[in-house]
Formats: C-alpha cells, structure tokens, sequence
C-alpha cells in the first residue's frame, strides 16, 4: 500500500504538484505502523521536493536528518541519498568548499559500498562533480567527470541518468567553449526527459540549451527555449531559477532592440535575487541594468552600479560574477575614455584570474579587456598589441557571442583608423599616382577609405542578423586590404619576392642575386613580409660553425593565396551586380583589387583587362544614378555568357629565352586566330554570327617585365622629374 502512495507522491513531483506531494509525505509520516526504510524514502523525497522548489536550507536541514537516520538503521544506498542531496544545497548557495569536503566524504563511502543501486548514485556525484568543478574554472576535470557519468549511465541502462549523463556532459562543454557540441548533449538530455515527463528536468534542458544559442547569437532560437523553461519555472517557484531565466530573456529582448522589455526582466531579476539575498543573482542583475543606464548619460550611475555589483561578486566564493563585472567595468571605461585609477587593479585581478583558473571564457575575457585598454593607449606599439589580441579572438571557435562581436568590431575599427592613417602621407599618394594608369590620387583616397568603411558598416549589419561568418568575412576584408596598402607602400620589392618565393624557397643570398639587391635592403622587405605572415622562415640549415645558420624563406599559406590564379565568372558578377544595381556592392572589389594588383606591379594593361573591369564588374563605388540604362547594359552584356565562362589568370616563371620563346608563340598564336577564325570564316565576324558569340580574354604576367620593375619605375621617375 505504502510502495502505490509513494509512486503517486513521485507522479505529483515529476508534474510540479509539490503541495499534493508535500500533502501525501505529511499523511503517511504520522502512520504509527511505518518503518524505518519506508521513512527514510519519505525523507528522501521531502528532499527532492526542497531541491526542485529551491529551498535550500531546508534541503541540507533535511539531508543531515536523513544521514542521522540513515546510519542508525544501516542503510548506506539512504544515507549517500541524503549526502548527495546535502551537497547540492550547498552548491547552490554557493559554498563550494563545504561541497568539496562532503563530496570527499562521498566518494568514500560509495567505495566502501558495494551493494545493487550504488552505480545510480555514482552517476549523480559525478554529475554534481561537472557542476563544482566548472564553477571553480577547472572545465577539463569537470569533462572528465562528465565522460565518467556517461560510461555508468550507459552500464545502469536507466533513461533517466542517462539523460543526467547528457547534461552533465553538455555542462562541462559549455565551460570547455564548445557550445555545439554542449548542444548536442542538452538536445539528447531534453529528448529524454520529455519522454520521462519530469518538469524539472525539462526546464533545466531547456534553459541550457536557450542560453547556449543565445550564446552563439541565434536569439530567435534562444527566446523559444527560455520562454518554454520559464512557463515550467514560474509553475515550479524555484527563486534562483527565475532569476536566471528572467536574466536570460532580457538579455534576449535588449539585442532585439527592445529595452523596456528589457529592462523589466532585468528589475524583476533583482527583486527576486533581493528578496531571497541571493548574491549571484544581484550581481548580474545590476550588470545588465548598467547596460540600459549607459542610455541616460550619466557615467558615475553606470560605475556606481557596477563598482555594487563586484562588490556582490567579490562575497561569492567562485569566480565566474567576478570575471564578468571587472570585464564590464573595463569596457564602460575604455569606451568612454574615463580617467579611472582602478582600471589597473581590474586588469590585474582578471590576469590573476585567467592564469589560476585556465578556463577558456576567462582566458578570452582577459586578453579582450586587455586589447581594450590597449587600444586606447596614445602608444602606437599597444594600439599594435591590442590589434594582435583581438584577431586571435575573432579566429577562435565563439565561446560567448558577445565578447567575439565586441573583438570583431574593435578589431575593425582600429583597421579602418590605421588605413585612414596612410591618406594622411603625401608620400603614399604619390605612390599610388605613379603605380596606376587610371585613378588619380584623390580617386583612390575616396576608393580605400570608403571601401574600408563599408567592410566595417557591412560587418555590423552581419552582427545585427547574427550572421557573424560573413561579418568575419567582411573583417577580413578590411584586413587584406590593409595588408596590401602596407605592402604597396614599400614599392614593388616585396612583391617581386613574393613571386620569386612561388617557385620554391630561397636563402637571402639567392633572393639577393635573383633580385641584384643588396641583402640588408632585403632583411627590411623580408620582416615585413613575415610580419604581414605572408613569407615564414621555412627551415635553417648550419653553415660553417655550429652558431651560424643560414635561413630559407617560402610562402605562407597566406601568400599562396595572394598569388593563386584568379577564376572569375562572368555571368555570376553581371547578376550579383543587377541585383545590387542601386547601391555599392563591397563584394565586387574582390576581383578588381586583385586584378589592379596585378597590373599595378607588372605595369601590364591591355584591352580586355580594363574590358572586363570597367564593363561587366563596373566600379562598385560609382554613384549610379541611371539605373535604366545601366540594367539595359547589363541585361545585354548578360546575354553574352553561358554559366561555364571565365577568366583565369595563369602564372608560370620562365628564363629569359624562354620568355621570348613564350611571347613569340603567343604571338603566333594570335595572329593564327585572328587571320584564320576571325577573319577568314564565314559566318563568325560581328555583323554575321547567327549565334551567340562568347568573349575570348587570355591574361598573361610577363614575367621578364616583371623581374626588371625596379628599373621600369625608376626611369619613370626620373622622365617625370625631367619633365
């Protein structure tokens, strides 16, 4: 009789029904006739029950009872019950030593133990264990749990740890960084449970996985999760739980842009954490509302709130609130530029903290705050640290969105502040003017810079549609034209040792010879090719004494991209461009940078070149004010194509007699098309053909004009001083 009233009293908890439960455990309690194990059940679900509404102190209250009772009537499955149950009521308010001393406690008597059921609960100390070691920094340990617990669940062949197993994994990937694979497991974990049918379980599901796909910036996927976890919450009462769901969702409603919401949840979220003196949750609800103060101007009540906020951060014995206020507090000040002496004790704290902790999230928290303060420093050499810290963020897996957007967009910003830099130097658009056969100085000031600051503007329209590869991609954009802007300026040396380093890998002795340049001239233009990590030293071999090496360079992945041959098709670029044909499209400098690469460092134009850039691809910053008649041009020019054609720039090295060897069986080839196809067939010339014709375009590097560019400019030079 007693064993149906307990399976109903579990019914009632697995549904949220805890004043039923709480009702049946008081009834069966006053039996006279009960025993000492069927009282040690009813104990043990009075705690699950103290657990699930968030009652803590109760809970542990209860746990020592049970343990008491548990060793008087010998019964160790009850009495590990009521240890498991006593440290999670100390977790989760936040006394992790005391956990860790009962979690020692634990794992002796479960060794002692040997009898069927202990397993189950081997898995859940496990579980308890991700949990503590996570929020002490420690995420690999806490994995290894993780791995642990999966191997018992799947032993026990008991669903419902092995859903526990799936969370706790996908807890320990969480803190590791590696939200999609987290994600997986809360997805297996929440699959089970709905098929269990347990609430509480469900929502904790759930709200891992909104928070981690809010984490990633698909908020939209986030808010289903967080709205479908809080409608369980709100039944269930638990206190600390609401406080972050509610925390979770103004976050949420504050990216759509939506700040009263926003600012609601957030205040709701410190009521609660208030009302229970629950400091975690005080601390990030005074976070996130110094957020939506920033919005009425008054910095001192930002820093006010905030300065509250650590100093709740500080009374919590693991780190994580901690980390997160002092990052907040760095940004506020740096973005704002304050004058505020406690920025360095902030950075030394989040330093200490990273280096103890080896924690992923607080190892790039630290390096962000750091760039920040960094960049704002009047010392070009941090401006260069700071660039450096960022663009490692930015090309590591997203750990948290937020932080990798913030890297992302600094990162572009100082870019663009670094190429307006070049504009500034007379010297650099005189270079540009002797360098091109078209734009004039002020034309490319305004085709650089602008195009920069497109990147830039295109790369936060990215972020707002949470699409952060191709706002990646457009900051990359941004970076290589940087990169080619800094090479350029060095004249066409590098480029030459770019082209050279294609063949195979050289010393400095056999670039000095190939080039007929001195080898301290080359050191410059080799450093600053492995700075751009465009040439890296590929091997060092021992000359003559055992302290003399002799380098080799070669190509960078990144430098064989520079130089790849550029495919092209036509068709693809004449639709992009009628598709965008009123308004600037960034994309289409892509091809037209690398081919006025091309030309600008061989000095090498022809027809179809300027054909194919200033027709099919137009100039993608012109103000295009005639749109009928550009679509009509386009439409025609369209018809010219199938889908397969293509421009391909091919590039081999040759000797000398072998160019001429070249250009002589080029010309011969040309002459043998142009006598013999175009003009001696019939049915072929313009006026004739009664089909579609495809435009022929064959682009060569001659590479003996190339090898001789330092003399081609320099008598340039000269004829324009002559003159």
């Amino acid at each position: 009789m007693l064993e149906e009233k307990i399976k109903e009293i579990d019914k009632f908890i697995g549904n949220a029904e805890y004043k039923k439960a709480q009702e049946e455990i008081s009834k069966l309690s006053k039996k006279t006739n009960i025993s000492a194990n069927d009282e040690l059940s009813l104990l043990h679900r009075t705690c699950i029950i103290f657990e699930q509404l968030g009652e803590y102190t109760d809970l542990i209250k209860t746990a020592k009872v049970m343990i008491t009772k548990s060793k008087e009537d010998d019964n160790p499955l009850r009495e590990i019950d009521a240890l498991l149950a006593e440290i999670y009521g100390n977790y989760r308010l936040n006394k992790i030593e005391t956990a860790l001393k009962l979690v020692e406690e634990l794992d002796k008597l479960i060794d002692q133990c040997n009898i069927d059921g202990v397993n189950k609960r081997k898995v859940k100390l496990l579980e308890y264990k991700v949990f503590i070691y996570a929020d002490k920094g420690q995420a690999d340990q806490a994995y290894i749990f993780a791995q642990e617990s999966y191997i018992f669940s799947r032993e026990i062949e008991d669903q419902y740890y092995l859903s526990r197993s799936y969370y706790a994994q996908g807890w320990a990937l969480m803190h590791i960084g590696d939200r999609d694979k987290a994600i997986e497991n809360f997805e297996m974990s929440l699959k089970i449970e709905e098929a269990i049918g347990n609430q509480y379980s469900i929502a904790y599901s759930a709200f891992a996985l909104g928070f981690n796909w809010k984490s990633k910036g698909r908020f939209d996927k986030g808010q289903d999760y967080l709205l479908r976890c809080l409608k369980i919450r709100e039944k269930i009462g638990n206190k600390q739980d609401l406080v972050w769901t509610l925390l979770n969702l103004g976050d949420i409603y504050y990216e759509d842009g939506d700040i009263h919401n926003s600012q609601t949840y957030y205040e709701n979220s410190l009521l609660i954490s208030q009302e229970t003196d629950y400091w975690f949750g005080i601390v990030f609800s005074l976070m996130q509302l110094a957020i939506i103060f920033e919005d009425l101007e008054d910095p001192q009540l930002v820093l006010d709130t905030l300065e509250k906020a650590l100093t709740y951060a500080k009374r919590i014995e693991i780190v994580d609130p901690e980390v997160h206020v002092l990052y907040s507090l760095i940004s506020y000040i740096t973005k704002n530029k304050l004058k505020q002496i406690n920025i360095k004790s902030y950075i030394s704290r989040l330093e200490e903290i990273s280096y103890s902790s080896k924690t992923k999230i607080f190892d790039q928290v630290y390096r962000l705050s750091k760039a920040l303060i960094l960049r704002i420093s009047e010392n070009s050499k941090n401006r260069k640290k700071a660039k450096v810290l960022l663009h490692q963020i930015i090309d590591e897996d997203v750990i948290d969105f937020n932080y990798t957007k913030i890297a992302l967009l600094n990162y572009g910003e100082i870019l663009v502040e670094d190429l307006k830099k070049y504009f500034e130097e007379d010297v650099i658009e005189t270079q540009f003017t002797e360098l091109t056969d078209i734009l004039t100085s002020e034309q490319i000031h305004s085709v650089y810079s602008t195009i920069a600051q497109r990147f830039i503007d295109q790369s936060r329209l990215a972020l707002e549609e949470i699409d952060f590869e191709k706002a990646k991609q457009l900051i990359k954009r941004v970076e290589n034209l940087f990169d080619f802007l800094e090479l350029y300026n060095k004249g066409p040396t590098p480029f030459r040792i770019i082209y050279i380093l294609f063949v195979k890998e050289r010393n400095l002795n056999e670039l000095s010879k190939i080039l007929r340049i001195t080898k301290g001239a080359l050191s410059s233009q080799l450093k600053l090719l492995i700075k751009l990590d465009l040439v890296k030293v590929s091997r060092e071999e021992q000359v003559r004494s055992a302290t003399m090496l002799k380098k080799y360079y070669s190509l960078s992945s990144k430098g064989i991209e520079l130089i790849q041959p550029l495919e092209l098709n036509l068709k693809d670029n004449i639709r992009n461009n009628l598709e965008i044909i009123d308004k600037e499209h960034p994309f289409m400098m892509v091809p037209r940078l690398k081919m006025k690469m091309i030309r600008d460092s061989t000095l090498f134009v022809d027809k179809y070149q300027d054909y194919i850039e200033e027709v099919l691809t137009h100039n993608p910053l012109a103000q295009l004010e005639k749109n009928t008649v550009i679509t009509n041009t386009n439409d025609e020019i369209c018809n010219l194509f199938d889908e397969s054609d293509e421009i391909k720039v091919n590039h081999f090295f040759l000797t000398d007699n072998q160019y001429d060897l070249y250009m002589k069986l080029w010309d011969d080839f040309v002459e043998k098309v142009q006598n013999e196809v175009v003009k001696t067939k019939p049915g072929t010339t313009e006026n004739q053909c009664t089909e579609k014709p495809k435009l022929v375009s064959h682009l060569t590097l001659p590479i003996g004009k190339l090898m001789t560019l330092e003399q081609i400019l320099e008598a340039q030079r000269k004829e324009k001083i002559s003159e």
